[in-house]
C-alpha cells in the first residue's frame, strides 16, 4: 500500500462541453467514485480504456476551509487487486428513491488538457449527471492560485465558475488589445484635483 498525503490548490470551472479538439473518443480514463455512507471516504476505480488497467484508491478529501472550496486536504492510500476486493461491497451499492432504484456511483471520464503550458483535467460526467462537464486546473502553491488570472478578474463567489471563466483560466479567449492608451499616473495630477 502506498499512502500519501497532499494540500490540493484547485480551480473548478463549468463547461458546454468538451473544448476543442477534443472529442468523447479523445484518450481518456474512466473513473468510478464510490462513497462510503456516512463517512468521508470513497473509493475511486479507474480504468485505462487504451491499456485496460485498472487502479484503486482509497481517499478521504477534507475541505481546508468551509468558506473556500478550492484547498482541500487529501489522503489517498492506493490499493492493489486484493486490497480492492475487501472493498468492493461499498461500489455499485443500490439506493431505492421515489420508487425508483439508483446507484450510489458517480461517472465520468477525464480527459488531459493542456492550454498556455498548464495541464487541466476535463471531467465528463456519465449517469446520474449526464452532460455536466467541469474543468479542474491544479496549483503547485496557494499563491499561484491566487493569482490566477480568471480568479482575479472573475472570481466572486468561490463556487462552480461562469463558462467565460473557463474560457479565461485554459486560455481560449485573450485580452484585445487597447483600443485608447491611458497615459501613466502621476501623483501630482491627483494633488492639482485636489485644490
Amino acid at each position: 500500500m502506498n499512502k500519501t498525503n497532499r494540500i490540493e490548490f484547485r480551480r473548478v470551472f463549468l463547461l458546454a462541453d468538451l473544448p476543442a479538439p477534443l472529442t468523447r473518443a479523445s484518450e481518456h480514463l474512466q473513473i468510478f467514485d464510490n462513497y462510503v455512507e456516512n463517512t468521508r471516504l470513497r473509493l475511486r476505480s479507474i480504468r485505462a480504456p487504451h491499456t485496460k488497467e485498472w487502479f484503486w484508491i482509497l481517499e478521504q478529501r477534507n475541505q481546508m476551509d468551509a468558506n473556500d472550496l478550492s484547498v482541500w486536504e487529501v489522503s489517498e492510500i492506493h490499493l492493489n487487486e486484493a486490497e480492492h476486493q475487501a472493498f468492493e461491497m461499498f461500489e455499485g451499492r443500490e439506493v431505492k428513491k421515489n420508487e425508483r432504484v439508483e446507484t450510489n456511483e458517480l461517472r465520468f471520464n477525464r480527459y488531459a488538457f493542456e492550454a498556455n503550458s498548464k495541464l487541466t483535467e476535463i471531467d465528463f460526467f456519465l449517469n446520474p449527471l449526464w452532460g455536466l462537464c467541469l474543468a479542474k486546473v491544479l496549483f503547485q502553491m496557494e499563491r499561484y492560485l491566487r493569482n490566477c488570472k480568471a480568479a482575479i478578474i472573475y472570481e466572486g463567489t468561490r463556487d462552480i465558475h461562469t463558462l467565460m471563466q473557463a474560457d479565461w483560466a485554459l486560455g481560449l479567449k485573450r485580452e484585445k488589445p487597447a483600443r485608447i492608451i491611458l497615459p501613466p499616473y502621476k501623483p501630482t495630477d491627483a494633488k492639482e484635483m485636489k485644490a
